[in-house]
């Protein structure tokens, strides 16, 4: 059955890709970075997940994710960190989605469309994912409150393992101020693909 096939490299990738995206729209709307009017409630692999209504946010997380993706399939991401900023430009939170490719070996290109045996199967797909989504969720009740009066921003900062990846020119990233440590870090929940492992971490500065 088709559902039970497993994904492929490119597939893994692309499924990524999508719970990063899926995951930006929802912090902005957990969070109370734009109103809540400008998101649509909508629902993905079983869990319920906003998706912004305005047309410059969606094409500008549209092409940070398109921007992930190209470095995923290229193997050259460490981390996709999401930072939530106060009226300040102070970064308050961080969403840090930490990838690693648990292979031990290299996929040629030409297989990279190829079913991956022991891999994570058509199936699973959704049970795995509406985890990592239902946790991120539930972490507003874990945060520390949104003072209303603030007019919070954000911005994406792409950690790749070639510091001569190129994005530093790239007018869509923008990078952090302020350096992680490991106070406040909240584990969210990890996703073991079979070829990657997305671990979603939260850090509160508040």
């Amino acid at each position: 059955m088709d559902s039970d096939r497993c994904l492929s490299y490119n597939e893994n990738v692309e499924l990524i890709g999508d719970i990063i995206e899926i995951s930006l729209h929802t912090i902005l709307q957990m969070r109370q970075v734009y109103p809540q009017f400008t998101f649509e409630r909508k629902q993905k692999w079983g869990a319920v997940v906003y998706k912004s209504r305005v047309g410059v946010v969606q094409s500008y997380i549209t092409e940070l994710i398109r921007c992930i993706k190209v470095e995923l399939h290229k193997d050259n991401v460490e981390n996709v960190i999401i930072i939530i900023k106060n009226s300040m430009e102070v970064g308050i939170e961080r969403y840090i989605f930490n990838v690693q490719n648990v292979l031990d070996r290299d996929i040629p290109d030409h297989l990279k469309d190829e079913e991956f045996a022991g891999g994570l199967t058509r199936s699973q797909v959704g049970v795995y994912a509406r985890a990592i989504l239902i946790r991120l969720s539930s972490l507003d009740a874990l945060l520390e409150p949104i003072d209303e009066s603030q007019d919070l921003t954000f911005s994406v900062l792409l950690e790749t393992k070639d510091e001569n990846a190129g994005l530093a020119n790239d007018k869509s990233w923008i990078g952090a101020t302020d350096t992680a440590t490991d106070r406040d870090i909240i584990p969210v929940r990890s996703l073991d693909t079979g070829i990657i492992n997305l671990k979603l971490l939260c850090q509160d500065f508040n």
